[in-house]
């Protein structure tokens, strides 16, 4: 019972916290945290969930120390319980942190950690629509070599010529150089 109402109050920093209210939040998400703290006999992605959101508000209202301490602990959790985003999300705040407060090592060795938790992610952990995607591409390879030409353009804007062309059927693809210099 005293989990439920640290998730209410977990929620309720939630809507407090959308709301612009982040002392008030940070309040809640103090005693979710303390009630998961002296009630939970094991890691879940609640507690988990429940570590990070307070890291959100004390990052937000400037205490880094404290943020980063449960940006920690929050990425311990998530790995705990296998959520290799979390993990990335946990170590790519910290190295923001870092960054904010001239850490430049720290920053580096964070990114590093979630790089290499990103490297090892597993292909079950892939959201289903991007392994589609990408078995649908390797069968076509005429698509997968579009697909990755299109994406080592730069991005442009496309004007009213442009749609024009392309509702016409007589575009094509343009590389950097193709453009005339303006």
């Amino acid at each position: 019972l005293l989990l439920e109402e640290a998730w209410v109050k977990r929620h309720i920093g939630i809507n407090l916290e959308y709301a612009e209210r982040l002392e008030e939040a940070e309040m809640y998400y103090d005693e979710a945290l303390a009630l998961y703290r002296e009630n939970a006999v094991e890691d879940t992605l609640d507690y988990a969930n429940t570590v990070r959101y307070p890291a959100v508000v004390k990052a937000r209202l400037g205490k880094y120390e404290d943020a980063k301490l449960l940006w920690d602990e929050a990425g311990r959790r998530y790995e705990e319980v296998g959520i290799t985003e979390g993990v990335i999300e946990c170590n790519a705040r910290m190295a923001e942190i870092a960054v904010i407060t001239g850490d430049l090592k720290a920053a580096r060795e964070s990114f590093d950690r979630g790089e290499n938790a990103a490297a090892h992610t597993r292909e079950s952990e892939r959201p289903e629509r991007a392994r589609r995607r990408d078995h649908y591409l390797r069968k076509r390879p005429i698509l997968l070599e579009r697909e990755q030409y299109r994406h080592s353009l730069p991005a442009r804007p496309h004007g009213r010529c442009g749609r024009q062309r392309r509702r016409r059927g007589d575009h094509r693809l343009q590389r950097r150089d193709e453009f005339p210099d303006v």
